[in-house]
């Protein structure tokens, strides 16, 4: 009888552990290796899924190549470098390329190299001597080009890097010495960086894309320099159950036994980013395994709205000396959010954040004010149905986020005179209270 009692015990909670919400558990949690230095973003808006160290500035040593890469692509945006004009190989750069103990495509002082057939082998295979002749031919030196390098990420608003070359390679590094290489200065950068990097140079040329899942190429086919080369995060199997897209892996040998490298990974709707640096060689496959695995299906997107629908989603914005009036404001862009992926639809809390340029501190538009003028964002935070507060997704640095521009939708008149007046008195009450903020917080 007392058997049969404890047997409808079990059966009665297995019921209500049934019918139960299970408390979600979030990635971050989940974690042994406290020491790791990782970062898991989306590409989309730059949400920050996971992470661990991600401000820790170590060695990024080819993997600094993400950021050579990116604007060696932005000088042929701009046509600063097109894709028809011929790269002289400087004496540096051909011995550099003669290395086949790195990452390398035979370069010769005679040849004839167009900057278009560099590509794929500056991507696939991050090959030294080509990413060093593409350096100089965007800057004129890799002195230049470091320069260049250091700017992009202060415009990005990182500070305290540090960055020697184009390449990643040590400062002391002589090209089929075969000396050891442990007093040379490395290129130093965070977890957050080279993701940051990384999103940018997915979002602004997507068409990098299809070269980073290839596995091998060939470097002038069917010439005497044919050369093969290859991705060597692909080529050496990592990662291959969670069927990474690709991009790259450091490839400098260290006494540590460590090992870094940058992923992607897509799932039905995004894709992730995954930055992995100085794990340990045995730990290293695991690891990515099981951020990827933690962090797929976390996330969703959520569509809000086109590119020139009106804004709805907040209350209306008067117009200064005019309460009654509304201003016509749309988004410039398509806006997407990225949210916790819950059993129920998450909510979602929209607030205005103006530019307060075209703003009185009562968050009324002055005008006049052109069609087309972006005079802030919508920004999106869901709410945590627990504490009933509002939660902003942590972003990477110059990405998004959840928010989007908003832009006025058609030309709006002064309403009267008193516009410079009260811009006048509205700055002056900002500064006031800006001032009564820093003394209440210095002396309490």
């Amino acid at each position: 009888m007392q058997r049969k009692w404890y047997f409808k015990l079990i059966i009665f909670m297995f019921l209500i552990l049934m019918v139960l919400p299970l408390p979600r558990v979030y990635a971050q949690s989940n974690h042994s290796e406290q020491d790791s230095i990782y970062l898991v973003t989306e590409s989309q808006n730059g949400i920050i899924m996971d992470k661990s160290n991600q401000d820790t500035i170590t060695d990024a040593h080819s993997l600094s190549k993400v950021l050579s890469i990116y604007l060696i692509y932005e000088a042929i945006d701009h046509e600063d470098l097109l894709l028809d004009d011929s790269v002289e190989i400087s004496d540096e750069a051909f011995l550099l390329s003669q290395d086949y103990d790195i990452p390398n495509v035979p370069l010769r002082q005679d040849g004839n190299y167009k900057v278009a057939e560099l590509l794929e082998p500056l991507v696939i295979g991050q090959a030294n001597g080509v990413t060093l002749a593409l350096a100089e031919a965007v800057a004129g030196s890799e002195e230049a080009f470091v320069s260049r390098m250091n700017q992009q990420l202060t415009d990005w608003g990182f500070e305290g890097m540090e960055l020697y070359n184009a390449t990643g390679l040590p400062t002391d590094f002589q090209p089929n010495s075969g000396q050891p290489t442990n007093d040379g200065q490395v290129n130093q950068l965070s977890a957050v960086v080279l993701a940051t990097c990384t999103y940018h140079l997915l979002n602004q040329y997507p068409e990098i894309t299809e070269m980073l899942n290839q596995t091998q190429q060939t470097f002038r086919e069917d010439t005497d320099d044919s050369f093969d080369y290859q991705n060597e995060l692909l080529s050496q199997g990592y990662f291959h159950s969670a069927k990474i897209d690709g991009f790259f892996m450091d490839n400098s040998k260290n006494e540590d036994d460590t090992l870094s490298a940058i992923l992607t990974q897509s799932q039905s709707d995004m894709q992730m980013i995954i930055v992995l640096m100085d794990i340990p060689a045995e730990k290293f496959e695991r690891l990515g395994l099981q951020l990827i695995q933690e962090n797929r299906g976390l996330y969703r997107q959520e569509h809000i709205a086109e590119a020139g629908d009106s804004v709805t989603q907040i209350d209306a914005v008067p117009l200064y000396e005019n309460n009654q009036a509304q201003a016509p404001l749309n988004y410039k862009y398509d806006f997407n959010v990225v949210v916790p992926r819950e059993d129920i639809a998450p909510q979602l809390l929209y607030q205005l954040k103006p530019n307060y340029q075209y703003f009185t501190v009562q968050d009324q538009l002055m005008t006049p004010v052109n069609k087309g003028t972006e005079v802030g964002w919508v920004e999106v935070a869901t709410l945590n149905k627990q504490s009933n507060a509002a939660e902003l997704q942590d972003s990477l640095p110059s990405t998004p986020g959840n928010q989007a521009i908003i832009q006025v939708s058609e030309d709006i008149k002064a309403i009267n005179s008193s516009h410079t007046l009260q811009r006048l008195q509205d700055d002056f009450s900002s500064v006031w209270r800006e001032i009564r903020f820093f003394f209440r917080d210095l002396f309490n």
